[in-house]
C-alpha cells in the first residue's frame, strides 16, 4: 500500500473516531434538515378525551370540563375549544403540546334555564377541539341541565 493512501486512511479513520466520540459525549443526533421529515411538519393530535364533572346540572351552577389532548410531537400555539349548550359557550385556550397526554381544564358558569333570556331544561352537547395550523381534530360529551 502506497504511503500516501496510508494517510488518507487514518485520516478518515481519526475524523470518524472523532465524530464519534463528539456525538457520543453531547447527545448529538443527526437531523434531517430538508424539512420534509421533521415530527412537527406533519403532527398527530387529537381530542383523546373529553369529560364533564358531572352529568346532571342545574342553571346558573358551574360546569368543569376537563380534556385530555394527545400529540405525537412537542407543538407551540396549539388553540383548544370548548363549546356548545346552544352556541352560549365558546371558550378558547392557547397552549403548548408536549409529546403524549396534555390535560387541559375549562370552567363555564350555566345559563339560566327559563323562558326569557335563558335556555330551556334538557340535555346538550359539547364539543371540544384542537387545532395546530391546518389540523384539526374534536371530540364531544353532553350534559344535562334543570332548571
Amino acid at each position: 500500500m502506497n504511503s500516501a493512501l496510508s494517510a488518507s486512511l487514518i485520516s478518515v479513520f481519526i475524523l470518524s473516531a472523532m465524530l464519534v466520540f463528539i456525538g457520543a459525549t453531547n447527545n448529538f443526533k443527526p437531523v434531517q434538515i430538508t424539512g420534509a421529515f421533521l415530527d412537527n411538519e406533519n403532527p398527530e393530535i387529537s381530542v383523546a378525551g373529553v369529560s364533564a364533572d358531572k352529568a346532571v346540572y342545574h342553571s346558573a351552577e358551574l360546569l368543569k370540563l376537563d380534556v385530555l389532548v394527545d400529540s405525537s410531537t412537542p407543538l407551540e400555539n396549539a388553540k383548544v375549544t370548548a363549546s356548545g349548550i346552544n352556541g352560549r359557550m365558546n371558550l378558547e385556550k392557547t397552549i403548548n403540546l408536549t409529546e403524549g397526554e396534555n390535560p387541559v381544564s375549562f370552567e363555564y358558569t350555566l345559563p339560566k334555564c327559563n323562558v326569557c333570556g335563558g335556555i330551556a331544561a334538557g340535555k346538550y352537547d359539547i364539543t371540544c377541539t384542537v387545532s395546530y395550523g391546518n389540523i384539526t381534530s374534536g371530540n364531544s360529551t353532553s350534559v344535562e341541565i334543570l332548571q
